[in-house]
């Protein structure tokens, strides 16, 4: 059975494996991002690949998003994906769904000789949800409200993740 495109059946059947066996939940997610000359780069992950750049501007030559331009992608995505996933187990019709997302950053942060007036990322990311549904307006608000707090996504821009790098020399 099919609602808002998502297929019942198999969410299902993963969620009852996850409850049977609940390392299989468990999963490592990797990508392996090259240089492609300037600020340009481009990252293999799961078979798509995914170009980054920046705006001419701060000296990028602008032929991909960002970086933290598709930090906020991925936020609205995330967020995409869990409201038509937990409205569709909730029985709530999706006919149309729109996210914005938008952040303010100061690039004294992290351009080349930042001084620490400013951190790095950014300030302030702001979402404006539009849910077109029959659902009742309180539906609506306990689903975004949930939503919010199963995001991967919002959960590693909202909490402190440890980052380890760890760098090789590699031979010319």
């Amino acid at each position: 059975m099919m609602i808002n495109g998502v297929d019942m059946d198999a969410l299902q059947a993963l969620m009852d494996a996850i409850r049977a066996d609940p390392s299989a939940a468990r999963s490592k997610v990797s990508g392996t991002t090259v240089w492609g000359g300037g600020a340009f780069s481009s990252t293999q992950v799961r078979g798509f690949t995914v170009e980054a750049d920046e705006p001419e501007a701060i000296g990028g030559s602008n032929r991909a998003p960002s970086p933290g331009t598709l930090v906020l992608a991925a936020l609205g995505s995330c967020l995409t994906v869990g409201v038509v996933y937990n409205a569709a187990l909730r029985g709530i019709r999706v006919d149309g769904l729109e996210i914005t997302v938008d952040g303010d950053i100061d690039l004294r942060g992290f351009l080349p000789g930042a001084t620490g007036e400013a951190r790095p990322g950014f300030q302030e990311i702001r979402v404006s949800c539009r849910l077109w549904s029959d659902a009742r307006p309180e539906e609506i608000r306990e689903l975004f409200r949930y939503v919010q707090q199963t995001s991967p996504v919002a959960d590693v821009i909202g909490n402190q993740v440890p980052v380890d790098i760890s760098i090789e020399a590699a031979p010319r």
